[in-house]
């Protein structure tokens, strides 16, 4: 789910979602998106590396989707807010086939207005 949703936020922005000069500053890139994971978040990865890597991050800031993508129509924000979790997605899609179906049809981009 994850990587769908950086190939969504790619062609929503025209860039790579995640362009980072380093691992330290892709993981920076990543909070700005995501905000800062919550320490269940943390330790259900279970590594201490990982708390190592995040405890000087702790400054980051989620940037709202609606700044990051200002041409995306309101159903591409929710789809791709759910789609870029660190956390578990499952509940993204609790319902059946047609449900899942009609995510295909969201209007990705707004109409321009004249």
């Amino acid at each position: 789910m994850w990587s769908l949703g950086c190939i969504l936020g790619e062609l929503l922005r025209g860039a790579s979602m995640f362009p980072g000069t380093s691992t330290m500053n892709q993981i920076e890139l990543v909070l700005e998106v995501t905000g800062q994971p919550s320490e269940q978040d943390i330790a259900a990865i279970q590594s201490p590396f990982t708390v190592t890597m995040l405890e000087p991050m702790k400054h980051i800031r989620q940037i709202p989707m609606t700044e990051l993508f200002p041409n995306a129509a309101p159903d591409a924000i929710s789809l791709l807010t759910g789609l870029l979790q660190v956390r578990d997605w499952k509940g993204l899609f609790p319902g059946t086939e047609p449900e899942i179906c009609s995510l295909i049809q969201i209007n990705v981009y707004q109409p321009i207005k004249s």
